[in-house]
């Protein structure tokens, strides 16, 4: 492979695109689609998050809206993104049309759980005030299932005032077509669920990049073909700087309004 990446084909199969850029024979990854699915969902979700952190905006291209109506609440994510209750009550909109009353709730830490839910403590938070928080969790650490994000929702929900919690998903299907969506395969499908087609591209790169740190090890370690793996590595280097590239650096955000100046005197 040259010095200049290749560039793959949109609507192809995650995995030919993958392979296309990887430039080298794909035959020892193919059989592996365990191995390859991993890549795609570790993908998906580094670009979800970096691409979060740049502009929380983005995040409803990456993100699943589900509904409960109990606690604990369990979900198969990788970061939540907002946490909203009804109160049961209603209200006319904008459109005069009769709207639900979400609230949106309030990360607490799990520790000062018990204050708000006694109606005679300063900290009780009602159903107008809700809040959440991880069970044994640290911002997004697992538990069991790595992936796994258990949450409690105060005032509990139920069947009238329920929750909706917005997430990025970790697993996710796969689609030939972008229709029929079912168990991903890498190596038939072209789209990804919950996740913009024009970004397909960037989960066959950082595939790619995967493909050859792995292929690299394999030519030093086993293979001892180091001019093979040296090559390799400027192939590694372009596709990754190329990747990063993709992601710039948030910008600190200028301060909207000035600050108020004292009156002479």
């Amino acid at each position: 492979m040259s010095e200049t990446v290749r560039k793959a084909k949109h609507g192809q199969p995650i995995f030919t695109q993958a392979a296309y850029l990887f430039g080298y024979n794909s035959s020892s990854f193919i059989n592996n689609q365990n191995l390859i699915s991993a890549w795609v969902m570790d993908g998906v979700c580094d670009i979800s998050r970096k691409l979060y952190s740049i502009n929380p905006r983005d995040a409803e291209q990456f993100t699943r809206v589900r509904k409960f109506t109990s606690n604990p609440i369990s979900i198969d994510g990788i970061m939540i993104t907002n946490v909203i209750r009804d109160t049961g009550n209603t209200y006319y909109n904008e459109a005069k049309s009769v709207t639900n009353d979400y609230r949106i709730a309030k990360r607490i830490h799990p520790g000062v759980a018990a204050r708000l839910q006694d109606p005679t403590s300063l900290h009780f938070r009602s159903k107008y005030n809700p809040v959440y928080y991880f069970e044994g969790q640290i911002e997004e650490e697992q538990t069991g299932n790595r992936n796994e994000l258990i949450l409690q929702v105060l005032p509990t929900p139920s069947e009238a005032s329920d929750v909706k919690i917005t997430y990025i998903p970790y697993t996710r299907r796969g689609s030939s077509d972008g229709f029929t969506w079912n168990k991903l395969n890498p190596t038939q499908h072209a789209f990804i669920e919950y996740f913009p087609d024009e970004m397909i591209y960037m989960v066959a790169k950082y595939i790619a990049i995967r493909m050859l740190e792995a292929k690299i090890q394999e030519l030093t370690l086993v293979e001892e073909d180091i001019e093979l793996a040296t090559e390799l590595r400027k192939s590694h280097l372009i596709l990754k700087q190329e990747y990063e590239a993709y992601f710039p650096k948030p910008q600190k955000q200028e301060q909207e309004e000035e600050q108020p100046q004292r009156r002479a005197r």
